[in-house]
């Protein structure tokens, strides 16, 4: 018995962003998340090592995450306000601290290298206190940045 042929022919490629590397590709598949199969090993291989650290407890153990999530050591993925540019945290930030704050954390901000490059939490992420909230804004990749926010738990900050 003879096997049919199957010719394929993509009528149309989709325009994403790789998550790896932040360069925008064409995909072949809706699915696609890394513009190389290079890229998606980096990538997991970068989560294994972070998710391994003896320091990192799971805010998100047994919770389904979608692919490609690099979560934060310390917030839930529940608590995510935004993940999006540089441009879209400022604006969202500016919308929970004061302008005396947001210039003294752009300054923060700006010195955090990506998890992607750095391989260290202390180095990817910067929070930030007000009176009524925590927030944490971790940089995934060059170009993608995660705000969290979580309240204070029983009006204490720390605990000792």
């Amino acid at each position: 018995m003879k096997k049919a042929k199957r010719y394929y022919t993509q009528l149309f490629h989709i325009k994403k962003s790789c998550a790896f590397c932040d360069i925008t590709f064409y995909a072949k598949s809706v699915s696609a998340i890394f513009c190389s199969d290079s890229h998606r090993q980096q990538f997991y291989y970068v989560k294994k090592k972070i998710i391994q650290d003896p320091y990192f407890e799971n805010p998100n153990k047994g919770k389904r995450l979608a692919p490609g999530t690099m979560p934060s050591q310390q917030m839930s993925e529940e608590e995510v306000i935004i993940t999006g540019s540089l441009d879209t945290l400022y604006l969202k930030l500016h919308n929970y601290i004061d302008e005396q704050q947001l210039r003294n954390e752009k300054i923060l901000i700006a010195r955090i290298t990506p998890i992607i490059e750095s391989k260290d939490w202390s180095d990817s992420i910067c929070q930030i206190f007000t009176d009524k909230e925590m927030m944490e804004v971790f940089r995934v990749t060059r170009r993608i940045y995660k705000l969290y926010r979580a309240p204070w738990k029983n009006g204490i900050p720390f605990s000792y």
